[in-house]
């Protein structure tokens, strides 16, 4: 609990070093949610003798009560001023860049492009390769590609489930990446490939063998493999 007011005086100190570098002052309008509030503490403890007991039984001076429920009214104005361009605490265009940059935010903006890019194209899938190329993906083709929904993750699978042959997905986020998928027809070659993989797996998992132990203790791995 101490370490939390020390947080909320540290808050409010920067709040207001903020509002005196961008002139930001309390309007007429937060005044009077103030006055409001304070006259609705009267009422609730009975009168304002009894609001100013309560008050010192925190050990804070009226003015002190006072100047933390205008902090709550200057963060407002700091943060509007913050993010209103020509202000005085608006940041500088290098600092957002550079959080953009950080932040992935630029990263969403350029796949939030291709996804537009793939909407406004005529031949999306001559597009779609294009973009691929652009971003250095490899081995792309027209088909794109056939993966389980255990491989693409329960996100990724349930956005490109639900997409028509054709249709271009906004961005799909998911904890390691963001993607804009195209729907396309089920590559039923990569299933049956997909297919005999999974067989042929279980066959081997499940095959039984007899085997003679005393020739099998005696078996150079060697010679097995170069004869087999």
């Amino acid at each position: 609990a101490k370490q939390d007011a020390l947080e909320t005086v540290k808050l409010y100190a920067v709040i207001r070093q903020w509002a005196r570098q961008g002139n930001v002052t309390l309007t007429d309008s937060d005044r009077e949610a103030l006055e409001k509030q304070r006259q609705q503490y009267i009422n609730y403890y009975g009168s304002q003798e009894a609001y100013l007991k309560q008050i010192q039984g925190m050990g804070v001076s009226e003015t002190m009560f006072d100047s933390i429920n205008q902090g709550y009214y200057l963060y407002a104005g700091v943060r509007q001023a913050f993010c209103t361009e020509g202000s005085a605490l608006y940041p500088a265009q290098e600092d957002i860049d550079a959080l953009a940059k950080d932040s992935g935010y630029a990263t969403r903006l350029a796949a939030e492009s291709f996804a537009q890019q793939l909407r406004d194209s005529q031949d999306v899938a001559a597009t779609y390769l294009d973009l691929a190329a652009q971003l250095g993906m490899e081995n792309v083709t027209e088909e794109g590609v056939t993966a389980s929904a255990g491989d693409m993750g329960e996100t990724l699978a349930a956005a490109v489930a639900a997409l028509e042959p054709g249709q271009v997905s906004g961005v799909i986020e998911t904890d390691n990446a963001l993607y804009v998928a195209v729907g396309r027809e089920l590559n039923r070659s990569a299933v049956v490939n997909a297919l005999f993989e999974t067989r042929i797996k279980d066959a081997v998992a499940n095959a039984q063998m007899d085997y003679n132990t005393r020739l099998y203790n005696k078996l150079n791995v060697g010679d097995f493999y170069t004869k087999l």
